[in-house]
């Protein structure tokens, strides 16, 4: 699907715009080889030297206070997602924080629209970083 909207066009964030141009020419055959390609690459493996409780907690259990459920509901008690869900165990951290943002601050994600129907994108940076840092050592065992 990420590559269909480069294709088009159809994501609108500033780091997104300037990569999307080279995928203009790409058939759907190229796409979908991509696409098989990069799915099947192993998850990055972060190393910490202790877990990041705050994230560890935002993920499994939310923080209901604020009204930010849990993200292991949908993306699952290891990260991995599940068919439209997508994977963020082991993503680069630095990634799901500005992930979160987009998601908080703009509409150009239309295929995120349960992202957008809950209150879980009003985490505030601290809590997007610790959660973004959590996630990025799910599947470091593997």
């Amino acid at each position: 699907m990420q590559l269909n909207d480069f294709k088009k066009h159809a994501r609108s964030d500033e780091i997104g715009t300037r990569y999307m141009w080279g995928f203009t020419h790409l058939t759907q055959t190229q796409i979908t080889e991509l696409a098989d390609y990069f799915s099947s690459q192993s998850a990055m493996k972060a190393e910490a030297d202790q877990p990041d409780l705050r994230g560890e907690l935002i993920f499994r259990e939310g923080l209901p206070q604020a009204g930010v459920p849990q993200c292991s509901a949908c993306h699952g008690a290891d990260g991995r997602g599940n068919g439209q869900i997508p994977k963020v165990a082991g993503q680069h951290a630095r990634y799901m924080v500005h992930q979160i943002k987009v998601l908080q601050q703009t509409e150009q994600r239309p295929r995120n629209a349960p992202m957008k129907q809950l209150p879980r994108h009003s985490l505030s940076d601290a809590d997007a970083e610790s959660v973004s840092r959590y996630m990025a050592t799910l599947g470091a065992k593997e």
